[in-house]
């Protein structure tokens, strides 16, 4: 389950940042009385904020992927000693909980493509 909505969140952020940098790229107006300079602060029309915030997302996502079950559904087995776990599960087990991409995942739940299996408990 985490391998596919890893691949279908990356998917969302990417188009997200694929139409942040086209929306950059456009010329914006704003239309105001008085100085602007708060407005534009506040709400980063430049979008660096936005650009970090999906870029950091991409980055939980790999560690997501780099440490994940690494077989899935299949028990932890070491043939010379069955009470240790297989060297491939220690270095995965506990440093990123797959329930990040679950929660990262859930403001894309209006998308095409969703899950209700991705939903956190």
């Amino acid at each position: 389950m985490t391998g596919e909505l890893v691949a279908w969140l990356r998917a969302q952020l990417d188009a997200d940042l694929t139409a942040l940098n086209a929306w950059n790229a456009a010329c914006i107006h704003l239309e105001a009385c008085g100085d602007t300079s708060q407005f534009t602060e506040r709400f980063d029309l430049d979008g660096e904020r936005w650009r970090a915030d999906l870029n950091a997302k991409l980055r939980i996502l790999d560690a997501v992927e780099r440490h994940a079950d690494p077989h899935p559904g299949q028990p932890c087995t070491n043939d010379d000693n069955p009470y240790v776990e297989c060297e491939l599960h220690v270095a995965a087990t506990g440093r990123v909980d797959p329930y990040a991409a679950q929660l990262l995942a859930l403001p894309y739940a209006d998308r095409d493509g969703y899950r209700d299996e991705w939903r956190p408990a």
